[in-house]
C-alpha cells in the first residue's frame, strides 16, 4: 500500500478503489480512481493495473462440474470379468463407466462400476494445470536398440517389451495433468484418502474415468496426478473440459 500512497500524493488521487475478481473467461482487475488530474488518470490505471494483477494471487478460471472424484465399487472388477450376476450385487448408486483409452491396456479394465456419490466435487478443486514429468532414463534410440537385441540380450525378460514400440511405451514419460485443492478442499481430500484405504478412487471427467489409483495413504499435500499414457493434446483438451471451454 505504501506504492499506492505515493501514487495518491503525486497525482492527488482522493480515493483509490481496486478490485480483484475471478471471472470467465479470464480474470479481471478493475481500477478506481476518484479526484485525479484528468490527463494523469489514463497512466496512472494503466501502471495500477499491473501492479495489482500480479499482487492478485494468479486467480484461476473456475472449474466446471465436469469433473469429480468418486469412490470404485468393491467388485467391479468381478462383476465385469468373470460376469457376476449384478442381482447378487449391491448396485444401487453406481453408474458403469467408460475408461479413457489412455488408461486402458491389455490387463486393464475398460468399464468401471463407479459410486453416484460426488466424494471430491469441482467445488473442491483450484487448478488443473498440464504437467510433464522428468523423463526418469534416457531412452534408446531404434538403432540402439537393434544392436542390443542383434547381441542376444533378451529385453523382453528384463521388463523392455518385445519391441522396439513397446520398449518405448512402457518407459517413455507422458503428459500429465496436475490437480490443485482448495484450502477447504485439501483438508476433504485428506480424510477422504485416509477413510476409504486400499479403495480405488475414480477421477470422473465429463462422464469417462480418467484415473482409477488405489488409495495407499492419506494424501495430505493438496494435489492430485492424473497420469496414463495420454498424449500432450489429450491432456490439452481434458483441460479444457474441466473449465468448461
Amino acid at each position: 500500500m505504501r506504492t499506492f500512497d505515493w501514487l495518491r500524493g503525486k497525482q492527488k488521487v482522493s480515493e483509490l478503489q481496486i478490485e480483484c475478481q475471478r471471472a470467465t473467461p479470464v480474470n479481471k482487475v478493475i481500477v478506481s480512481l476518484y479526484g485525479a488530474p484528468k490527463e494523469a488518470k489514463v497512466g496512472v490505471a494503466i501502471l495500477l493495473a499491473c501492479m495489482v494483477f500480479l499482487s492478485c494471487d494468479q486467480a484461476q478460471k473456475p472449474v466446471t462440474d465436469s469433473i469429480s472424484m468418486r469412490l470404485v465399487h468393491t467388485q467391479s472388477a468381478q462383476i465385469i470379468y468373470r460376469g457376476l450376476p449384478s442381482n447378487q450385487v449391491d448396485l444401487p448408486g453406481h453408474s458403469l463407466l467408460p475408461v479413457h483409452t489412455a488408461t486402458t491396456g491389455e490387463d486393464m479394465p475398460k468399464q468401471y462400476w463407479v459410486s453416484d456419490r460426488e466424494l471430491i466435487s469441482h467445488t473442491d478443486l483450484a487448478s488443473a494445470k498440464f504437467f510433464m514429468p522428468q523423463q526418469l532414463m534416457e531412452l534408446y534410440s531404434r538403432e540402439e536398440w537393434e544392436k542390443v537385441t542383434k547381441l542376444g540380450i533378451n529385453l523382453h525378460r528384463l521388463g523392455y517389451g518385445k519391441t522396439y514400440e513397446e520398449y518405448l511405451d512402457r518407459n517413455r514419460t507422458y503428459s500429465a495433468i496436475k490437480l490443485t485443492f482448495s484450502s477447504s478442499g485439501k483438508s476433504k481430500f485428506a480424510s477422504v484418502t485416509s477413510q476409504n484405504l486400499n479403495r480405488q478412487l475414480a477421477i470422473v471427467v465429463d462422464g469417462q474415468v480418467l484415473s482409477a489409483p488405489q488409495i495407499l495413504n492419506e494424501i495430505k499435500d493438496g494435489s492430485a496426478m492424473i497420469s496414463g499414457r495420454f498424449s500432450k493434446e489429450e491432456v490439452e483438451e481434458i483441460i479444457r473440459k474441466i473449465y468448461g471451454e
